[in-house]
């Protein structure tokens, strides 16, 4: 009788397989998803590719061990069904010593080493289940169940989780800090994280606002920090903000931790040079370059949080 999805029916098995690929693959696809969430969600992946440097980068990562490698297996259940290749755990289980040294040399000189995971370890295998109830000729009467990966690709991710349990621990403290759901960007190219409030405070008040975030005013000292905090203004149309910066009693510009600021574009009427304008915002009509100002009046605000 074949396969029914919609008005269309498929006979012969080269075409209903071919019919359950494009009706879950329609499923997986949502018809919401637009550019901006792409964007949104990439920018978040390569964020998440930063902190995982950021935490191995100087950290001594030990290799694995024969115990950890055995208690991996140990933990994957049996009277599973077989991978792409044919091969159960049962299999991995029973195959003794050899192939455990095999598998913690890839572990620790390939994998460890190198970082890199071989492709054929990442296949997966998928296969439409029945749900047991109406029509087994109509494709909506299936789910889908998704083999993720090799049998030992399984457990090669149940070694690295038995390595190092606390480096979860830390990507998961460093994402909470600067992550799209709390509204602050991040721009993996610098590795830092700013939120523009649209919310008009004075520059001590800006302050401790940041501070409530376990954050500060942020700090532009490059010419692709300033055109990451412009274009954050820009998107909320925000005209005047506060940024770090003081100007102490010999008349020098000093960030928050009372190091020369060497980096300012003044706009094309500034520095004003007010015995009272010891602090910096940047404005919109011009260019959203550097002001001096009292910092009693009330402008809007860019935080940074320090992820080093």
């Amino acid at each position: 009788m074949g396969l029914h999805i919609g008005d269309d029916s498929y006979v012969e098995e080269e075409n209903i397989l071919t019919a359950f690929k494009y009706h879950f693959q329609k499923l997986s696809s949502s018809a919401e998803t637009n550019a901006q969430d792409d964007d949104k969600y990439h920018q978040h992946v390569e964020y998440e590719i930063q902190i995982i440097n950021e935490l191995v980068k100087d950290k001594n990562i030990l290799p694995a061990t024969s115990k950890e490698l055995q208690d991996a297996i140990n933990s994957i259940n049996k009277g599973k069904s077989p991978d792409i290749f044919e091969i159960t755990i049962e299999h991995i289980k029973h195959a003794g010593n050899s192939l455990n040294e095999f598998l913690l040399g890839m572990i620790n000189s390939i994998i460890f080493h190198h970082g890199c995971v071989p492709d054929m370890l990442k296949a997966g295998l998928f296969t439409p289940v029945f749900k047991n109830k109406d029509d087994k000729n109509n494709a909506t009467n299936y789910r889908e169940n998704l083999n993720l990966g090799a049998k030992i690709g399984n457990v090669l991710n149940n070694v690295s989780a038995c390595v190092d349990d606390d480096m979860a621990k830390d990507f998961a403290g460093m994402e909470d800090l600067c992550s799209l759901s709390n509204g602050y960007s991040h721009d993996a190219n610098l590795d830092r994280c700013i939120k523009a409030y649209n919310t008009a405070k004075t520059h001590l008040e800006s302050s401790n606002a940041c501070q409530a975030d376990n954050a500060a005013l942020v700090k532009i000292d490059s010419g692709d920090m300033w055109t990451f905090v412009k274009n954050e203004l820009a998107a909320k149309n925000i005209i005047d903000t506060y940024v770090q910066g003081t100007k102490d009693g010999q008349g020098v510009w000093r960030y928050d931790d009372g190091t020369q600021i060497t980096f300012i574009q003044w706009g094309s009427t500034e520095p004003g040079n007010g015995p009272s304008d010891i602090r910096l915002d940047l404005w919109k009509n011009h260019g959203y370059r550097f002001n001096d100002v009292t910092g009693n009046s009330q402008y809007c605000f860019v935080c940074e949080i320090n992820l080093k």
